[in-house]
């Protein structure tokens, strides 16, 4: 399985940009990040009416598109025996499904039975993500996160994607005087993506991406972070900040073999000690 690139991203965020008289160019195969952007324009829009092409609607319907806009499907769906490969996409609204969300979205993901050290990894980086999407949000208008996934298991494949239409990572980045010079100079993505970088200095955050950033470097995938017209995308050893037609919130795009073990103690391993600390604090 192909995995999403800079390209693949801003050629969709223009089609987006460009859609006319309620008609949008569509690729012939669709991942999460095309479904979770175009439920929150079409949102944004307060679109009523959907119409896809015959060989993306059935996807689309499977994977929840018109129940996240809360609009009529063009038809009912039957369940489907693939469902465990899937998280339809997901509107992160209400705390009290969020939890159920986040269990849906870990199941999903750890399938391939790799250990505890593993699951625990998972478990943790997304719970963060998805705390993180739900609180940025910022919700003025009912447009509300969302999230959404897919594993292709013959790919060796997962993408799970985190969107919301909220201030965005400058602005929220902003709100600590701490980090105003460094913004002048930084890509918000990247510095957003750096162990203690946060929006609340005296809160317990900034190392949801930071976290995120470590896993997708050790199992080989990679993690894209744009906002508004900024984005950072990290493989491996390599980060390459961009441009790009601009995405007034914040989107996240994870990508990863499936079959890939992940160690979130090799990451905290790695980063420094807070003063005052030994690492057998940690034992």
């Amino acid at each position: 399985m192909k995995k999403t690139t800079i390209i693949d991203i801003k050629t969709w965020l223009n089609a987006l940009n460009k859609a006319n008289h309620g008609h949008l160019s569509c690729p012939g195969f669709l991942k999460p990040y095309h479904l979770v952007t175009l439920a929150l324009m079409l949102k944004q829009n307060n679109v009523q009416w959907l119409e896809l092409s015959e060989e993306i609607e059935s996807y689309a319907l499977r994977m929840g598109l018109w129940d996240a806009l809360n609009i009529t499907p063009p038809y009912e769906m039957r369940e489907n025996p693939t469902q465990n490969k899937f998280l339809p996409v997901a509107v992160l609204s209400d705390p009290n499904r969020i939890m159920h969300t986040a269990k849906d979205l870990i199941k999903l993901v750890y399938q391939q039975k790799l250990g505890l050290t593993s699951f625990e990894s998972v478990e943790i980086m997304l719970m963060e993500l998805i705390e993180n999407t739900y609180k940025h949000a910022r919700v003025d208008n009912q447009i509300h996160g969302l999230v959404c996934a897919q594993s292709w298991p013959k790919g060796n494949l997962v993408q799970v994607v985190f969107a919301d239409m909220g201030i965005g990572i400058k602005h929220s980045l902003a709100e600590n005087p701490l980090l105003h010079e460094k913004l002048k100079f930084h890509n918000p993505c990247q510095l957003a993506c750096e162990l203690g970088v946060t929006s609340k200095p005296n809160a317990h955050s900034g190392y949801g991406l930071a976290l995120t950033k470590g896993l997708m470097k050790q199992s080989n995938g990679h993690l894209i972070v744009l906002s508004h017209d900024e984005g950072i995308c990290i493989s491996e050893n390599k980060e390459i900040a961009f441009q790009i037609t601009p995405w007034y919130g914040t989107l996240i795009i994870l990508e990863w073999p499936i079959q890939q073990q992940l160690d979130v103690g090799a990451v905290y391993a790695s980063w420094p000690l807070p003063e005052g600390f030994a690492i057998n604090d940690f034992d």
